[in-house]
């Protein structure tokens, strides 16, 4: 419509589909994994693209109808940054605190050091990694 903002969303994924042991350097080997060496079955990766593809414009779809407090209960569910230390470096400033979750705009909450601060955008980095077999609790 005219004179509407314009909706957009950008995404970064990274998915390990084909991946062997061997093909991670051995720091990684005990945390990364792939489809194919999880399942032991080859991706085709243009049908994997396809079916990602499609499940995300599904979501975009739900949160342009319904808005993002829609998805915020399965979101939470899955939330792996709630309760972990994170950094975020939003431009020049580096922050750092523990994931609170999503608001009901979809800005990640951090509680820092100075109070909790809504994220717009920024790189996200969990301090120490993901470890295997370690939850947030």
């Amino acid at each position: 419509a005219a004179g509407a903002k314009p909706v957009f969303v950008v995404v970064g994924i990274g998915v390990n589909l084909n991946a062997r042991e061997n093909d991670f350097p051995a720091e990684v080997r005990g945390l990364a994994t792939s489809i194919a060496w999880a399942t032991g079955l080859e991706v085709d990766r243009a049908r994997f693209a396809a079916r990602l593809l499609n499940a995300l414009d599904a979501r975009y779809e739900s949160i342009l109808r319904d808005g993002f407090s829609a998805l915020l209960p399965a979101w939470s569910e899955r939330d792996a940054l709630r309760g972990r230390h994170v950094q975020v470096r939003v431009g020049a400033e580096l922050l750092q605190g523990v994931g609170a979750g999503l608001a009901a705009n979809g800005r990640l909450q951090l509680d820092t050091a100075a109070g909790r601060r809504e994220i717009v955008a920024g790189d996200v980095s969990v301090v120490g990694g993901y470890r295997q077999g370690v939850s947030p609790e």
